[in-house]
């Protein structure tokens, strides 16, 4: 059980006749029989039901979502506006070059140079474009949804796209740059590809589990939100479980000071480790799924789904 103390401070804006205000709580109870050690403080109800994707572009946090396919950002973290709602479900953000890219649930690439005009680069055919990332020169794109949909695209330029890769999969939901190689999450066979050249990848991890929704690098390792299991590696292919989250689902990863963060699903909790090996409580948030995480001016934001709510911690 998680006790929750709130705390309502009139923000001076009527929505629906009813006075908005921000929520600020402090937990005080117990996330999977530990207490969490954070502060977290809603800054934003957008109101939308789900939350995907979360970056920093241009002086500027951007929250992508799916439920009311928007873009919406932000110049201080609290205050956030729409700037795109022509697109279909929001999937991930990144920055290549000047421009901020977007990948959508109509498989579709968009880019803006200033966050607010966008325009399609891309149409990859492929159900729903998972994730982007960035390595070597390239922009790459992960693709899927259904039976055998799990392919991965790249870009030189943002415009001229060509597959690299068919894994065989259903979803490449997540990719990670880490010691000279690109890996690739996917599902719902729960492999782990890499390359080191962008066009040559190899399975390198295949853990029996569903699906890899989550990489990222921390402090010499590898790690892998696979299932509800938090799993690493230092070499990229010799991989241990590190943590359990007992039937949370890992979602998203981020690094804010020393630790390593991790959101999930289905109960909105958040965890964090130092060191990687021991895992505790960072907070449970209002609502279902933490699907990603980001950084911005000093604080650590967490949009949460299906709340439609904005936190962050400083």
């Amino acid at each position: 059980m998680v006790g929750l103390l709130f705390v309502a401070e009139d923000l001076g804006r009527i929505v629906n006749n009813m006075p908005i205000q921000r929520v600020c709580h402090l937990m005080i109870g117990q996330q999977n029989g530990e207490t969490p050690s954070d502060v977290w403080t809603e800054v934003e109800d957008i109101e939308e039901t789900y939350i995907y994707a979360l970056t920093v572009f241009d002086g500027y946090i951007y929250a992508g979502t799916s439920s009311g396919d928007k873009i919406y950002r932000s110049s201080d973290g609290d205050t956030w506006v729409n700037v795109e709602d022509t697109a279909d479900g929001i999937r991930a953000l990144t920055v290549f070059g000047s421009y901020l890219y977007a990948g959508c649930d109509d498989g579709k690439i968009y880019r803006s140079l200033n966050g607010t005009d966008w325009s399609e680069v891309y149409d990859t055919t492929q159900p729903s474009v998972r994730c982007l990332c960035v390595f070597d020169g390239y922009l790459y794109a992960g693709t899927g949804w259904v039976v055998g949909n799990g392919k991965i695209y790249r870009t030189a330029n943002g415009t001229d796209w060509a597959e690299v890769k068919d894994t065989g999969t259903d979803i490449v939901y997540s990719m990670a740059t880490f010691d000279s190689y690109i890996y690739a999450g996917t599902g719902e066979l729960g492999k782990i590809f890499r390359s080191s050249n962008g066009t040559d990848w190899a399975e390198v991890d295949d853990s029996a589990e569903e699906a890899v929704t989550a990489l990222l690098e921390f402090g010499g390792y590898i790690y892998a939100g696979v299932d509800d299991k938090i799993r690493r590696s230092q070499n990229g292919t010799d991989w241990t479980e590190v943590y359990d989250a007992l039937g949370d689902w890992v979602r998203s990863f981020a690094i804010f000071g020393s630790y390593l963060y991790a959101g999930t699903g289905n109960d909105g909790d958040l965890y964090k480790s130092s060191d990687g090996t021991t895992w505790g409580a960072s907070g449970p948030l209002t609502g279902t799924y933490i699907y990603a995480l980001a950084v911005f001016n000093g604080a650590l934001y967490a949009p949460v789904s299906t709340s439609g709510k904005i936190y962050k911690l400083t």
